[in-house]
């Protein structure tokens, strides 16, 4: 009977814990010109494994001026790898702007994204001079950089599911 108990005790203990996760994302370019396109790369390591996330779109809310559009993520069965790529457009005026944290929900848990800072300079080699302003459908374009700016974050899974 006692040995049932430890059992028992062990499975409920192992249930208890959270997962841990380690989040890391990056701007390509790390500093944009005004109204210039890039891309952000959200990718989240994990104790379990995540699956595909449901409604990254709706969760993320971008500052005033921003475009931002979820386009996808990357992830294989059975991994505790993911990665969720955004396209977006930066604001016309220079600053800070801070994307807010954000949530991914994955079947197995949600995922809190910490808030991400997105810098917009004249001062830019890639400065935007002239021409029409860019929208949402000049987010389907490619475009390629060298440069990057990261960060990383790590972070107890918050409503973990069973």
């Amino acid at each position: 009977m006692r040995a049932a108990f430890a059992i028992l005790a062990c499975f409920i203990a192992a249930s208890l814990v959270r997962a841990e996760n380690h989040i890391t994302w990056e701007i390509t370019p790390p500093v944009c010109g005004p109204g210039q396109p890039f891309r952000l790369q959200v990718r989240i390591e994990s104790d379990d494994i995540l699956g595909g996330a449901n409604q990254v779109g709706r969760e993320i809310k971008p500052p005033r001026g921003m475009v931002l559009r979820y386009s996808g993520q990357v992830f294989r069965a059975n991994a505790t790898e993911a990665t969720l790529n955004f396209s977006g457009v930066a604001p016309e005026e220079e600053g800070n702007y801070v994307l807010p944290a954000f949530n991914a929900r994955f079947p197995s848990q949600v995922v809190l994204v910490p808030a991400i800072t997105l810098i917009v300079s004249n001062k830019t080699a890639t400065a935007k001079k002239a021409g029409p302003a860019p929208n949402s459908s000049s987010l389907s374009a490619p475009f390629m950089s060298a440069r990057r700016l990261r960060g990383a974050s790590s972070c107890a899974a918050a409503n973990r599911r069973p």
